[in-house]
């Protein structure tokens, strides 16, 4: 994932970073809706808004773009445990 991707990433709010925990679990909308108290209406709108932070079209590209920035992010922090 590119720094822009990355710097969208960085974008999304707690709500819709859990969202999208839940997105890469395979959930839909209407078992978001129940595993965080909201509604169907509500779950389809924060996956919306994640689309759009994120620029990509589905919300399988979603997950790829978190899984590959989660990847970078655990990367980067093993490089700064590494001592010198």
């Amino acid at each position: 994932m590119g720094e822009a991707h990355y710097e969208r990433y960085s974008e999304l709010t707690p709500r819709e970073r859990e969202v999208l925990q839940l997105l890469g679990r395979g959930l839909t909308n209407r078992e978001i809706g129940e595993r965080l108290g909201i509604g169907f209406e509500t779950a389809k709108w924060h996956v919306s808004g994640i689309l759009s932070k994120l620029g990509v079209d589905s919300r399988e590209q979603a997950v790829i773009a978190w899984q590959r920035q989660s990847s970078v992010t655990r990367r980067l922090a093993r490089q700064v445990r590494k001592p010198r």
